[in-house]
């Protein structure tokens, strides 16, 4: 179900299915477990008021739900459950106290060993579900973008264009390992640069005049302009530079040969991914690439983690199939939408 579904009925179905979910899940002790966190604690807490806390045996309990529920950790439950009473008991005090900030109240927590922000903010829940909800993996802002990158493949497919996923494949799976095979020195090919160029236009707007431009390039003038434009990397400025000398290469296509062989430093310039960052794609100028590249380049980095790498290249596909996915529900409206008669569309009643 996806976090922009306006559809109430859905929610109310995807809610109610939430304990027959748990049960399938078949693990020890985790419907005891959601029903202390959902159901006994709240009330214990809040006959605390109106200086409420949470013991350390209850914030262990709430420990084994979420690690139970989520990803079990062992040495996180380790931590908490050895936490002093009194360093707990005057922590989420605080915390309870700084209600409604629910920044303020996270800090508060936070400061135990072991309790992080997705912890601080179940303790949260337990007390004020309708101020702070449980930070799940399943509802992270990284999910969503994980979600849509992975049917970059599937939305590809759908466009169902003659050889796009042959050019896909050679633009993100052959052509970068053959790049950095001719490392410390490395560059692009004519012919390689002509396929490129036919995966882009495959994917966006059919512009055969720059295809032309690009084949019939001199094939030492397109080595020379690719190694200066490898080697100026980080510098994704001077790099898309010295590859727009190339007849028929512009701030997209070179972003497009720079994203091939550093997919964590220059994404590709397309059309959908400009939309989304910047609020149009009207504008190919370097100056708008550098902000574009930026952008992704710091969203990338918000969504990276020790156990993730997100990189500017995976946004931009991300970002191109959320596009794609939009587009398509637009132009296949509900079939419910079209078997109901438009008022032009009814019988007049005779006289």
């Amino acid at each position: 179900m996806k976090f922009e579904c306006s559809e109430l009925n859905l929610w109310k179905e995807a809610l109610s299915s939430y304990s027959t979910r748990l049960e399938s899940l078949n693990k020890p002790n985790l419907i005891s477990f959601d029903d202390f966190n959902r159901h006994q604690l709240p009330p214990i807490l809040r006959s605390r008021n109106p200086n409420p806390y949470i013991t350390t045996a209850e914030l262990s309990k709430l420990m084994q739900w979420k690690l139970t529920r989520g990803k079990w950790r062992p040495r996180l439950l380790d931590f908490v459950s050895s936490l002093d009473e009194a360093v707990v008991k005057s922590a989420s005090e605080k915390a309870f106290q700084s209600l409604p900030d629910v920044s303020k109240a996270v800090s508060e927590l936070t400061v135990l060993k072991g309790v992080g922000p997705a912890t601080a903010s179940a303790v949260l829940a337990a007390y004020a579900p309708d101020v702070a909800p449980f930070m799940s993996d399943e509802c992270s802002e990284l999910n969503l973008w994980k979600e849509a990158l992975s049917s970059y493949s599937t939305r590809l497919e759908s466009l169902n264009k003659p050889n796009l996923i042959s050019f896909d494949d050679f633009n993100r799976h052959q052509l970068p390992p053959i790049l950095r095979s001719r490392n410390p020195n490395p560059y692009i090919t004519t012919a390689e640069l002509s396929k490129l160029m036919q995966w882009k236009l495959t994917r966006g707007k059919w512009r055969p005049r720059l295809l032309d431009f690009v084949s019939s390039l001199d094939e030492a003038v397109v080595k020379s302009a690719s190694e200066n434009a490898f080697q100026s990397l980080p510098d994704v400025s001077k790099a898309v530079s010295e590859l727009t000398v190339l007849k028929g290469v512009g701030p997209a296509t070179a972003s497009a040969v720079l994203a091939a062989y550093a997919p964590d430093v220059a994404p590709f310039m397309s059309d959908e991914a400009m939309v989304a960052a910047l609020g149009n794609s009207k504008d190919y100028s370097l100056k708008q690439y550098l902000l574009f590249a930026n952008k992704l380049q710091t969203k990338a980095k918000e969504l990276s983690s020790e156990n993730e790498t997100f990189t500017p290249s995976d946004v931009e596909r991300a970002l191109w199939s959320s596009a794609m996915e939009t587009k398509q529900l637009a132009s296949h409206p509900d079939a419910d939408s079209k078997a109901k008669p438009s008022k032009s569309s009814k019988r007049k009643r005779k006289p």
